[in-house]
């Protein structure tokens, strides 16, 4: 028999509160993955959250984002990097979920 490989996006690690970048973000949870798998085919690490679970973010939105940092800093020179390939990148903070 043969099998179909599956590609799961990475989802924001539970608990973390962290910098990271967000690439794009989209209403649609399938194009979100398609960006994040985009990000990933060009060399970022890539991952999809809901925005509705962080106070930092619009709600509403699944929002593809790419590392997590401990400074602002790293994470914007990260976005400032990321603008590549994705002009609107931005570093952002992420609390631990509510």
């Amino acid at each position: 028999t043969t099998s179909t490989p599956t590609t799961t996006t990475a989802t924001w690690p539970v608990g973390t509160q962290a910098w990271t970048v967000i690439l794009a973000s989209s209403t649609s949870r399938s194009t979100a993955d398609a960006l994040a798998a985009r990000a990933t085919s060009d060399g970022l690490s890539a991952g999809v959250l809901y925005t509705s679970a962080y106070s930092t973010l619009t709600p509403g939105y699944w929002a593809v984002f790419s590392g997590t940092y401990s400074t602002s800093a790293a994470a914007e020179t990260a976005a400032s990097n990321a603008q590549a390939h994705f002009p609107g990148a931005d570093a952002r903070f992420i609390p631990a979920s509510s």
